[in-house]
Parts: C-alpha cells; structure tokens; sequence
C-alpha cells in the first residue's frame, strides 16, 4: 500500500517515482509489462457508446429497458453472470455489484469477443483517474488507492532493469516514510 500511495503522489501523468525509482507510464508500457496486447478501440467509462450491441446480454423481457442508465443485475442473462462478476471486481473498483452500469456492458462486449478493446490504455486512464483522486484528498486518499497490483508490477519491471529485488526495495521505501 506504501508503494502505491508513492506512486500515486508522485503520478505525472507520463511518469511516477516511487522512492529511487523513475516508471515511465504509458498504455504501451502497461501493455508490456501485463503482457496484455492492445486491442483496436480506445476507450474509457466516460467515453460515450453505442448501448445497442449490449442489448444481447438482457434477458429477453428486458430487452427494452434504457441502458444509458444503470440496470438491476437480475437484468442479465445468467450466462454471463461470473463474467459480469469479475468485470465488476477487477474493473471499476467500486464494490456496487447489484447494478450493472454502461461500463460494465461494453467490457462485457470486449470479453465475449464482440470489440477489441485496449485494455492498456484503459487501465492507464483508471490508473490516472485513481492518482488524480489521492492527490485531491491528500488526507483522506486511503478510500481512493486500488491499482496496487498493477503497481507492483510496474515497479517490478524497473527493479529488474536494475537488479534489485522487491523485498529489499520495500525497505527502503519504508525506510524512506
């Protein structure tokens, strides 16, 4: 939690430092580092979209309800009940998992292969999105920190470069407080 609050701090936009550490952060870097390959569309739970597509995943008696807003879950169709599950858990990071909001439906859309989403640069702009709040609230930034394995991660990657390991960086971190 350390690391990532550091990182979080420190979070440019471009770049973070986390004790000596420079990361570089880009949607390509993330993408290296996850090993996840950038898909084809852009896109982050703000852009606007076309709900129509997401229209499959409803039960047939709720085919018509407006999905510009949220939905009850009990709206999906059961077949994508652990997929709508894990999207909710490791996604938005919000713990609201008995409505199913527009986001949800268009990475629903990404995991069932319908669009090819870029996921790297998707979780750049919730990375960002998550600095951006812990640097309002510097005090109370504990309710807006997530992201801690995707830090890892990235700080992992530079400590390689370097021949370091992780666990005697996270005594110099502490060391650092």
């Amino acid at each position: 939690m350390q690391v990532t609050k550091e990182f979080a701090f420190n979070f440019t936009g471009l770049n973070s430092k986390v004790g000596v550490l420079e990361l570089p952060i880009s949607p390509e870097v993330i993408s290296v580092i996850t090993k996840i390959p950038r898909g084809q569309e852009r896109w982050f739970k703000n852009f606007k979209f076309d709900m129509t597509p997401c229209k499959e995943f409803l039960k047939p008696k709720f085919v018509d309800s407006d999905l510009n807003k949220s939905v009850p879950r009990s709206f999906v169709k059961d077949s994508y009940a652990n997929l709508l599950t894990c999207i909710q858990r490791y996604f938005p990071y919000e713990g609201r998992y008995h409505k199913v909001y527009s986001y949800h439906f268009k990475l629903l859309l990404h995991f069932t292969g319908k669009i090819s989403l870029d996921l790297p640069f998707y979780l750049f702009c919730s990375l960002g999105k998550m600095c951006d709040k812990v640097q309002l609230k510097k005090e109370a930034y504990e309710t807006s920190l997530f992201h801690h394995g995707l830090v890892k991660l990235i700080v992992l990657h530079e400590l390689q470069k370097i021949d370091r390991e992780w666990s005697i960086f996270l005594v110099y971190v502490r060391l650092q407080e």
